[in-house]
C-alpha cells in the first residue's frame, strides 16, 4: 500500500490515486496477456504444422468436424475438372485412392515443375481440409465418368471414390503463410490484439493518472493539500472540482491544478446519448494553449437546475478572480481561444529551439 510523508492527507486525492494504480495494473496484466495469447497462438501453429494428418486419417475418422484441418496428400498425379477463374478443382490420385483438390494456377505449375525435377514417385502436397460443394461434386462425378467411359461414380458412390472433403492448397508445398496461421490460430491472435490495445490504453492512462497525483502526494511544502484543506475551499462531487482561493483543481483522470489567471476561456459542452441529453461537461481554454475537461455536471436526474448552479458558482468564481477571462460559449469565445493556441503552439516551438 502506498504511504506518503505528508502531514495532511485527502482521502479523495488518495483514493483516486489508488484507483489509478488499479488501472495501471489492469493495463499491465493484459499486456502480459496478449503476450502469452500470442505465444500461445504460436505454439499452437507450430504444433499443427508438426502433426499434419493424411487425407485418408481425416476421411476416415468419426469426427463431426472435417473441415479447416491441416492435412497432406501423397500424389502421383491429377487433372483439372473444373475452375472459378481463381482456382481450379482437380482430381488428384495415388496409387491407391482418388481425391479432390483445390489449387491456384501458381501452386499447380508449381507442383508440375517440382514433378520435371523429381521424376516418377510421389509428391507431398499439403493444405486445408474443406467442404465439397454440390456444384462442384456433379462436375467431378460427371469428369470422372466420361474419363473412364462409363459410370464408375454416382451420388450413392461418390464417397466411396473420392471422400467426404477436398484440399485446399492455396500455397506452395510445405510453405505455410499469414492464411494457414489465421485458420489455426486467428482466434488467439484477434483475442492478443484486443488485449494488446486495452492493455496499452490501461497503462498508460493509469501511468499519467499516478504521475500526476503523486507529484502532489510527495511535495514536501504539500502546497496543493494544504491550499485544499482551508475552510474558504469548496467541494463540487459531480465535477470532482475544488475551488480553492487560489486555483480550480480538478480530481478526476489527472490532475489539474489551474490558477485563476491562467483561464482565457471556459464554457460547458452537452452529451448525448441516443440522441437525449444526459449530462454536461465543463472545458476550460487556458492561456498556454492547453484544453482541460473536468467530469460529468450534473445528472438526467438534476432536471437542469444542479448542473447549471454548479456551472455558475464555478463561472462565478472565475469572474471575481480573473475578470478577463471569457465565460459561455459564442463563435467569438471560440475564435479568440483558436488564436490563442495557434499563438502558444508557435512560442512553445520558438522556445524548444
Amino acid at each position: 500500500m502506498e504511504t506518503f510523508n505528508a502531514d495532511i492527507h485527502n482521502e479523495k486525492i488518495e483514493k483516486v490515486y489508488k484507483s489509478a494504480r488499479f488501472v495501471w495494473l489492469i493495463g499491465v496484466i493484459a499486456l502480459a496477456l496478449s503476450a502469452v495469447l500470442l505465444l500461445a497462438g504460436i505454439g499452437k501453429y507450430f504444433y499443427a504444422k508438426s502433426h499434419v494428418a493424411h487425407m485418408d486419417e481425416i476421411i476416415l475418422s468419426d469426427k463431426e468436424v472435417k473441415t479447416r484441418k491441416l492435412a497432406y496428400l501423397d500424389m502421383i498425379g491429377c487433372y483439372e475438372f473444373a475452375s472459378n477463374g481463381e482456382s481450379g478443382y482437380y482430381i488428384a490420385y495415388n496409387e491407391d485412392y482418388y481425391y479432390l483438390a483445390q489449387m491456384t494456377d501458381d501452386v499447380y505449375d508449381y507442383i508440375e515443375a517440382e514433378y520435371e525435377k523429381k521424376g516418377d514417385g510421389e509428391l507431398d502436397i499439403y493444405g486445408w481440409t474443406v467442404s465439397i460443394p454440390s456444384d462442384v461434386r456433379r462436375l467431378a462425378i460427371d469428369s470422372f465418368n466420361e474419363e473412364f467411359g462409363e459410370e464408375v461414380v454416382n451420388d450413392d458412390t461418390f464417397e466411396d471414390i473420392f471422400g467426404d472433403i477436398a484440399l485446399s492448397v492455396h500455397e506452395r508445398p510445405k510453405l505455410f503463410g499469414l492464411d494457414g496461421f489465421m485458420n489455426v490460430s486467428g482466434g488467439y491472435l484477434v483475442a492478443a490484439i484486443f488485449s494488446l490495445i486495452v492493455g496499452m490504453l490501461e497503462f498508460f492512462l493509469g501511468k499519467n493518472r499516478r504521475k500526476s497525483y503523486a507529484d502532489v502526494l510527495k511535495d514536501e511544502s504539500q502546497s496543493v493539500l494544504r491550499e485544499i484543506s482551508r475552510e474558504s475551499t469548496t467541494w463540487f462531487d459531480l465535477p470532482k472540482v475544488y475551488l480553492t482561493d487560489e486555483h480550480i483543481i480538478s480530481v478526476d483522470a489527472s490532475l489539474d491544478v489551474i490558477p485563476y489567471s491562467d483561464v482565457f476561456w471556459t464554457y460547458m459542452t452537452e452529451h448525448r446519448t441516443n440522441g437525449i441529453h444526459d449530462y454536461d461537461f465543463m472545458n476550460i481554454s487556458t492561456k498556454d494553449g492547453r484544453l482541460i475537461q473536468f467530469g460529468r455536471i450534473g445528472t438526467l436526474q438534476d432536471k437542469g437546475g444542479a448542473r447549471f448552479d454548479i456551472y455558475n458558482q464555478v463561472m462565478g468564481r472565475i469572474r471575481e478572480k480573473n475578470p478577463e477571462a471569457r465565460l459561455g460559449y459564442s463563435k467569438e469565445n471560440h475564435d479568440a481561444a483558436y488564436a490563442n493556441q495557434k499563438r502558444a503552439k508557435q512560442e512553445k516551438k520558438q522556445r524548444s529551439k
